[in-house]
């Protein structure tokens, strides 16, 4: 049975960790997406998308006013490509509320 830890190499507290804190984080622990395939198509990948699985997810508003959604577990991401990853974030805003987002489509504001 297999017992390494988490790719967590410090302690990570929800609302003091930010969207671009996780990404920096993933950066330094699993290297730029861009040295890895994309997880859905094959094509060389761009960017580390966060797959939706986390019952614990996180929320904030970006600076133009979208939504991010986003993980404290650094496994729940995987690279993708720009197109798979747009597609995959639109198909999982769609499910939960029925359309793409808009500015901002969450039920709450960040100020």
């Amino acid at each position: 049975m297999d017992k390494t830890p988490p790719l967590r190499h410090f302690p990570m507290k929800p609302g003091r960790v930010t969207y671009e804190t996780i990404h920096r984080r993933l950066w330094q622990t699993k290297g730029l997406a861009r040295s890895f395939d994309c997880n859905k198509c094959g094509k060389p990948a761009h960017e580390w998308a966060y797959d939706g699985t986390d019952p614990d997810e996180l929320h904030s508003v970006s600076r133009h006013g979208y939504p991010q959604t986003y993980s404290l577990d650094l496994e729940r991401y995987n690279p993708m490509c720009r197109k798979c990853h747009r597609h995959g974030d639109n198909k999982r805003y769609r499910r939960k509320l029925g359309k793409p987002p808009k500015k901002p489509p969450w039920p709450f504001s960040i100020r």
